[in-house]
């Protein structure tokens, strides 16, 4: 990577965001600095994580430096399921199995929280 490759990709999400009602950005594994520029072309952060210890680095990072605000926070395993801890102030689940490469279903709590987040953006 470049010292620009992230100031690049946040302009294009920009562009997008004048285009699209929904831009969806997925950051990588690893919560580093220089992604922020990134962040900070964005307004709502999820997370998908298999590592239950690494989400409040990811929180810090998304919400506290960036600034962005929680739609979900998923925990992913690999177990057959699909559980709803928390919907307030954002939705707190874990779901399974999530694997690279493999089709599975989306939760529709997910899905009706993402489509008011697309319908607040169009009034």
């Amino acid at each position: 990577m470049t010292p620009e490759f992230f100031t690049y990709h946040a302009q294009a999400i920009l562009q997008l965001r004048r285009q699209k009602k929904l831009v969806i950005v997925d950051v990588g594994g690893m919560v580093q600095p220089e992604k922020m520029p990134v962040l900070e072309a964005c307004t709502h952060y999820l997370i998908i994580s298999s590592k239950p210890e690494t989400v409040p680095a990811w929180h810090e990072f998304c919400s506290e430096r960036g600034n962005l605000k929680p739609v979900a926070e998923i925990i992913s395993v690999l177990d057959k399921t699909q559980t709803l801890h928390k919907p307030e102030p954002f939705l707190q689940m874990t779901c399974g199995p999530w694997i690279r490469g493999n089709t599975c279903s989306v939760p529709e709590v997910l899905l009706q929280r993402i489509q008011a987040l697309i319908n607040s953006a169009a009034s």
